[in-house]
Protein backbone atom coordinates (compact mmCIF):
# COMPACT_ATOMS: atom_id res chain seq x y z
CA UNK A 1 0.00 0.00 0.00
CA UNK A 2 1.33 3.40 -1.18
CA UNK A 3 2.88 4.38 2.52
CA UNK A 4 1.06 7.99 2.90
CA UNK A 5 -2.09 6.82 2.12
CA UNK A 6 -3.66 6.74 5.45
CA UNK A 7 -6.87 5.59 7.33
CA UNK A 8 -8.93 9.27 5.91
CA UNK A 9 -7.72 9.31 2.55
CA UNK A 10 -8.56 5.19 2.08
CA UNK A 11 -12.01 5.15 4.05
CA UNK A 12 -12.59 7.99 1.74
CA UNK A 13 -11.59 6.03 -1.40
CA UNK A 14 -12.96 2.78 -0.03
CA UNK A 15 -16.95 4.38 0.12
CA UNK A 16 -16.33 6.47 -3.29
CA UNK A 17 -15.58 3.62 -5.31
CA UNK A 18 -14.30 4.43 -8.36
CA UNK A 19 -17.42 6.74 -8.57
CA UNK A 20 -17.49 9.98 -11.14
CA UNK A 21 -18.39 12.82 -9.33
CA UNK A 22 -19.33 16.47 -9.57
CA UNK A 23 -17.92 19.30 -7.32
CA UNK A 24 -18.41 22.98 -7.58
CA UNK A 25 -15.49 24.82 -6.17
CA UNK A 26 -16.07 28.59 -4.57
CA UNK A 27 -12.65 30.76 -4.86
CA UNK A 28 -12.34 33.84 -3.00
CA UNK A 29 -13.98 35.93 -4.73
CA UNK A 30 -17.05 34.30 -4.53
CA UNK A 31 -16.51 32.73 -8.39
CA UNK A 32 -17.56 29.26 -8.57
CA UNK A 33 -15.82 26.25 -11.26
CA UNK A 34 -17.51 23.23 -11.84
CA UNK A 35 -15.40 19.66 -11.70
CA UNK A 36 -16.34 16.47 -13.38
CA UNK A 37 -13.62 14.05 -11.82
CA UNK A 38 -13.39 10.05 -11.74
CA UNK A 39 -12.09 8.79 -8.60
CA UNK A 40 -9.81 6.22 -8.28
CA UNK A 41 -10.54 2.72 -6.50
CA UNK A 42 -8.22 2.11 -3.43
CA UNK A 43 -6.49 -0.53 -4.66
CA UNK A 44 -5.90 1.85 -7.71
CA UNK A 45 -4.03 3.81 -6.39
CA UNK A 46 -0.55 3.45 -5.48
CA UNK A 47 -0.19 2.50 -9.83
CA UNK A 48 -1.79 5.75 -10.25
CA UNK A 49 0.70 7.57 -9.06
CA UNK A 50 3.43 6.71 -12.19
CA UNK A 51 3.97 10.41 -13.35
CA UNK A 52 3.10 12.41 -11.30
CA UNK A 53 5.09 11.14 -7.85
CA UNK A 54 7.54 8.39 -9.18
CA UNK A 55 8.41 7.17 -12.63
CA UNK A 56 8.29 3.88 -14.73
CA UNK A 57 11.47 2.65 -12.67
CA UNK A 58 10.30 3.38 -9.20
CA UNK A 59 12.41 7.05 -8.85
CA UNK A 60 10.64 9.59 -7.14
CA UNK A 61 9.77 12.87 -8.84
CA UNK A 62 9.04 14.78 -5.97
CA UNK A 63 10.79 17.94 -4.92
CA UNK A 64 10.53 21.06 -2.37
CA UNK A 65 10.99 23.89 -5.23
CA UNK A 66 7.87 25.91 -6.56
CA UNK A 67 6.61 24.00 -9.79
CA UNK A 68 7.74 20.31 -8.42
CA UNK A 69 5.49 17.76 -6.75
CA UNK A 70 5.40 17.46 -3.33
CA UNK A 71 6.33 14.39 -1.11
CA UNK A 72 2.98 14.39 0.49
CA UNK A 73 0.57 14.97 -2.70
CA UNK A 74 -1.21 11.62 -3.88
CA UNK A 75 -3.60 12.07 -6.98
CA UNK A 76 -7.19 10.04 -6.00
CA UNK A 77 -8.27 10.74 -9.79
CA UNK A 78 -8.62 12.70 -12.64
CA UNK A 79 -10.56 16.11 -14.43
CA UNK A 80 -12.44 14.24 -17.33
CA UNK A 81 -12.55 16.79 -19.78
CA UNK A 82 -8.79 17.71 -19.65
CA UNK A 83 -6.97 14.84 -17.30
CA UNK A 84 -6.21 17.01 -14.57
CA UNK A 85 -5.05 15.60 -11.13
CA UNK A 86 -7.19 15.66 -7.99
CA UNK A 87 -4.93 16.07 -5.60
CA UNK A 88 -4.81 15.55 -2.35
CA UNK A 89 -2.09 16.60 0.40
CA UNK A 90 -2.04 14.41 2.69
CA UNK A 91 1.65 16.53 4.18
CA UNK A 92 -1.38 19.00 5.81
CA UNK A 93 -3.58 18.84 8.46
CA UNK A 94 -7.45 18.36 7.15
CA UNK A 95 -5.74 17.11 3.59
CA UNK A 96 -6.64 20.10 1.36
CA UNK A 97 -7.69 19.35 -1.66
CA UNK A 98 -6.40 20.82 -5.00
CA UNK A 99 -5.80 20.61 -8.70
CA UNK A 100 -2.99 21.89 -11.26
CA UNK A 101 -2.86 22.13 -15.14
CA UNK A 102 -1.40 18.35 -16.21
CA UNK A 103 1.26 18.51 -19.12
CA UNK A 104 2.15 22.21 -18.16
CA UNK A 105 5.89 21.36 -17.19
CA UNK A 106 5.36 23.14 -13.66
CA UNK A 107 2.59 21.87 -11.08
CA UNK A 108 0.55 24.83 -9.90
CA UNK A 109 -1.63 23.85 -7.41
CA UNK A 110 -5.51 25.49 -7.69
CA UNK A 111 -6.87 24.84 -4.36
CA UNK A 112 -10.63 23.58 -4.55
CA UNK A 113 -11.53 22.39 -0.78
CA UNK A 114 -9.55 23.45 2.60
CA UNK A 115 -10.17 19.55 3.80
CA UNK A 116 -10.92 16.13 2.45
CA UNK A 117 -14.33 16.45 4.19
CA UNK A 118 -15.33 19.57 2.37
CA UNK A 119 -14.80 17.93 -1.22
CA UNK A 120 -16.71 14.82 0.84
CA UNK A 121 -19.57 17.54 1.27
CA UNK A 122 -19.74 19.41 -2.23
CA UNK A 123 -20.19 15.95 -3.73
CA UNK A 124 -22.65 15.28 -6.40
CA UNK A 125 -22.96 12.02 -8.02
CA UNK A 126 -23.46 11.74 -11.88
Amino acid sequence: MYDKVNDTLKNFLLNMNGEVIEIISEDNQGETDNFTFALFKENELETEQLGYSVDEQGNFLTGNAKGDWHEGWIVIGYEEDLGDPLIVDTSQEGHPVFTAEHGSGDWEPIPLFNSLFDLKKSISFN
